[in-house]
């Protein structure tokens, strides 16, 4: 999220956001979180994300069945699950 939002800020915004992020301090953190949300890079990340799970799991449609595929499956699930509460 934090590079969506720079690669969307303009110039000025981006060196400054650039500053936040190497100051490190929980304050600014927390700014920056804000304004990825707010400004919807946290969702295109997280649309991202859910787009790459969901080629992973077609990927493993060529394995066979098996207890390992399924697991593997099943962990594609839970983090597109987990994922998919920011995408909105």
């Amino acid at each position: 999220p934090i590079l969506n939002l720079l690669q969307a800020s303009e110039t000025g915004q981006r060196e400054r956001w650039t500053q936040t992020i190497l100051r490190g301090e929980d304050e600014d953190l927390a700014a920056l979180g804000e304004a990825a949300r707010r400004t919807g890079a946290l969702a295109s990340a997280a649309q991202s994300g859910q787009e790459l799970i969901e080629d992973g799991l077609s990927r493993l449609e060529v394995l066979p069945d098996s207890p390992y595929r399924e697991a593997m499956a099943d962990v594609g699930r839970r983090l597109d699950a987990m994922i998919g509460q920011f995408a909105e």
